[in-house]
This record gives C-alpha cells, structure tokens and sequence, in this order.
C-alpha cells in the first residue's frame, strides 16, 4: 500500500450520492431507503448549489440525531416503538410523532459533518487516507485534485481494505 496513491483507491464521484444542503431529512431518510441494498448509501455527500462538496452525512449522524430527540424514552418504550400504533398508549404515540416530525424535518445542514478538516489529493499516498479516516471516523474521504478545488473521487473505507488485503496476499 506503500506506493499506491489515493487516485489509485478512489471511486469516481458520479458513483455516489449527493444530497442539498437544505434537503428536508425526510426526503433524504426517502432516498437512502430507496437505495438501501447498495453498500455506497451508508454516506452521503453535501454540495452547494454549484455541486462543491461541503460536508459528509452518514447514516450514523441520522440515527445519532433521531436517538437524541427520542432519549427522554424508556428503553422499553423505545423496542415498542415499531409497533406503537397497535400497542402503545395514546400519549406515547403522539410524544413519537412529535419527536420524529421534528427530527423529520430537519436540514440537512444541521446535521452534517462540515468538509473543512483535512484535504485529500489523488498524488497523495493511500496511507495517508488510512490515517486521515481512522482518526475522523469515516467511512468516506473525498479526493480533490491537485489544486484542491475539485472532487476527483471519493476512497471508501472498503477500498482501503480491499488493498491491504491485496498486499498481505502478494506477501503470502
């Protein structure tokens, strides 16, 4: 993995979700649901009207946020939640609804994580990828070109083990 550079790893940036900063979260919840048997939907890319990549949104970040409004639950009101309007009482029916409409209609830009941290250039080594993902815990790194402007790509976490494998088996 030594010589290999993050353009080398990358997946090209069409292959991957883009949502709008002012996207309602319900349409996006829509969207990932839509595409959810395809390993590339656990991310997705924020862009400006222009299509600059301005932050990452994980599937995490959603359930973190959800979780959050709905943390005054009990644990046990949480399980019945799938089958509240069948089982459960009026009033914890109505403080879900309440929760998730405001959590439903977030933006997106409330909950992403904002692209202003490290940059990744396709000349740049895939350790570095390796480096700069373990330590911000993403599953996603985009790759700009050598200016720094322009998303070339994006490497996946997948990618970067796909490689290591690679090398441990030429190793063997």
């Amino acid at each position: 993995m030594t010589n290999l550079r993050a353009g080398d790893v990358m997946k090209p940036l069409g292959s991957f979700r883009l949502i709008r900063k002012d996207d309602c979260l319900d349409d996006v919840i829509d969207s990932l649901l839509e595409c959810q048997h395809d390993a590339r939907v656990c991310d997705v890319f924020v862009v400006e009207e222009d299509d600059r990549i301005i932050g990452l949104l994980s599937i995490n970040d959603i359930l973190r946020t959800l979780k959050h409004l709905t943390k005054s639950y009990r644990q046990h009101e949480i399980f019945q939640s799938s089958s509240l309007l069948s089982y459960g009482s009026r009033e914890l029916v109505e403080k879900t609804e309440r929760d998730l409409k405001v959590g439903f209609s977030l933006q997106v830009k409330a909950l992403m994580q904002p692209n202003d941290k490290e940059k990744i250039h396709s000349e740049d080594p895939a350790s570095d990828v390796l480096n700069v993902m373990l330590k911000r815990n993403l599953r996603v790194m985009p790759v700009y070109d050598s200016d720094g402007c322009t998303v070339v790509g994006v490497v996946r976490d997948i990618d970067l083990l796909a490689c290591i494998a690679d090398v441990w088996r030429k190793l063997r």
